[in-house]
């Protein structure tokens, strides 16, 4: 009879630590699982910001390109002159609304 009960007591025993194993196995799991989605969430959200820097970054170079085409046209000079200068041809009448 006290063989039959240290039998049952071990199995019993032997159930729980199974029982606790398997926990600990799923609480890992899910632990890293959790965490993997938080790394993704944050690569991803970095992705696309680098996406946007890209666009950006792409887009002021044409537009560097698209200047740098025109600076020595004579086009250039005089929309310079005209704009930032304020020159206007010999032979123009300057109109002042005010």
């Amino acid at each position: 009879m006290a063989k039959a009960y240290a039998d049952r007591k071990s199995r019993w025993s032997l159930r729980f630590l199974i029982l606790g194993l398997c926990l600990l196995v799923l609480y890992a799991a899910v632990s890293i699982y959790l965490r993997q989605e938080k790394e993704f969430a944050r690569l991803s959200l970095e992705a696309e910001e680098l996406n946007l820097q890209l666009e950006n970054t792409l887009r002021e170079n044409k537009d560097i390109q698209e200047l740098n085409a025109l600076v020595g046209s004579s086009e250039y000079i005089e929309r310079v002159a005209r704009d930032q200068l304020g020159l206007v041809r010999p032979d123009e009448i300057i109109f002042i609304h005010r």
